[in-house]
């Protein structure tokens, strides 16, 4: 399902207000103890020809030291507003820029995740906070792709995207103002 957001450079505020909606774990959720179990996922999305993405330098990090090389890493150089693990950017092919404010959702990091896939793997290192990115990640990928996202205090999350997922992701951005 194409996005229309995905066809604009608009960015869209997400206040605080509404970041609990967000805050839930939107997929499976893995611990150390079970990073073995997602790797098997992530080696099923790659069998079936499609793309996986990680979002947070501790996801991104975690599954570089068990030899995954995601397909797209994105990344801000920060955990829980301190500084992150060194991620080894000779890892990827290509690394690219991209901006996305503190609380908000950056709608133009589309094209730069089009432009990743094209050159994967690839590390996105944005200037900013890629704490909402994953948005422009669900909309840009195909159905049968994932992406992980680290969940604070809690572990990697796993989402398979789907249309569920992709008219969930649109729902959430048809109510954000743009700014």
């Amino acid at each position: 399902m194409p996005s229309k957001y995905c066809k604009s450079n608009i960015v869209l505020r997400f206040p605080e207000e509404r970041q609990s909606l967000v805050r839930r774990p939107l997929g499976d959720v893995y611990v150390d103890d079970t990073l073995d179990d997602m790797i098997l996922r992530i080696k099923n999305i790659w069998s079936r020809g499609l793309y996986v993405a990680s979002v947070g330098d501790r996801v991104t990090y975690s599954l570089l030291n068990r030899s995954i090389v995601p397909d797209i890493g994105i990344i801000d150089r920060q955990e829980k507003r301190g500084e992150a693990p060194d991620i080894d950017e000779s890892m990827f092919n290509t690394v690219l820029k991209g901006v996305n404010r503190q609380g908000t959702v950056n709608l133009g990091l589309c094209r730069v995740i089009e432009e990743a896939l094209e050159k994967r793997p690839t590390l996105i290192i944005i200037e900013g906070e890629e704490d909402l990115v994953g948005f422009p990640v669900v909309l840009t990928l195909p159905t049968g792709s994932a992406f992980i996202y680290g969940q604070p205090n809690i572990g990697a999350v796993f989402v398979e995207i789907t249309e569920a997922v992709k008219r969930h992701a649109i729902e959430l951005l048809d109510n954000l103002e743009r700014i």
